[in-house]
């Protein structure tokens, strides 16, 4: 429940110069001193290295995709078809209190498709990370046509170290979206690749 200041609704309250957290109506709780439920601190899915600064400890929703392995490619005057499906990432989701402070954040880049000739295998995902949790990329296929190598990329993997979140490996060879449009592995097909989906981070605050 918020509390206003005539019809001013108050962030923060204080009593003596000292930050209230929570404020009570007899057994009700009337106040919590944090962002409002539903307020973004940090969605992008533009691989690179963040600084997020959390003024609150508090109730988070997050989820964490890597970046899609790419797919893989080669193709030479006497053999064709050599194709292989990039591995789909990691994710990892769930609500857990996370305590006021500066964070590091990495979003994966997607990997990259295999460009073909001797070789022509797809990139690794790259691994989006958040407060010591890891969903990790996708692997790239491996394409080598002269010494017959081919096979999918191998899904990437969950590490999860804070209470209240939950991981999800990657499939091998994964060409569906781990979530949205975010982690896929990058498609094959007849003589092309494709590059992996985008890695992807959503901080939500909520309010308990």
């Amino acid at each position: 429940m918020p509390v206003y200041n005539g019809n001013v609704k108050q962030k923060d309250l204080y009593f003596g110069g000292v930050k209230i957290k929570e404020a009570y109506y007899g057994s009700t709780k009337v106040y919590s001193a944090g962002y409002p439920t539903g307020t973004i601190l940090l969605e992008t899915s533009t691989a690179g290295t963040y600084t997020l600064k959390l003024d609150y400890t508090q109730k988070y929703q997050i989820i964490m995709v890597g970046g899609g392995g790419g797919g893989g490619y080669f193709t030479n005057f006497s053999e064709y078809g050599y194709v292989a499906q990039g591995g789909q990432a990691s994710m990892v989701s769930g609500t857990a209190t996370l305590t006021a402070g500066t964070y590091t954040v990495k979003v994966g880049a997607a990997g990259a498709a295999g460009a073909g000739g001797y070789g022509g295998s797809g990139g690794d995902g790259g691994d989006t990370t958040f407060a010591g949790n890891t969903a990790g990329g996708g692997k790239g296929a491996k394409v080598a046509g002269y010494i017959g190598e081919k096979h999918n990329g191998y899904g990437g993997t969950a590490t999860v170290v804070t209470s209240g979140l939950t991981g999800s490996n990657g499939a091998q060879g994964g060409t569906s979206a781990k979530y949205g449009s975010y982690g896929a592995g990058g498609q094959a097909g007849g003589y092309w690749s494709r590059a992996g989906g985008p890695g992807y981070i959503k901080i939500v605050a909520v309010q308990s």
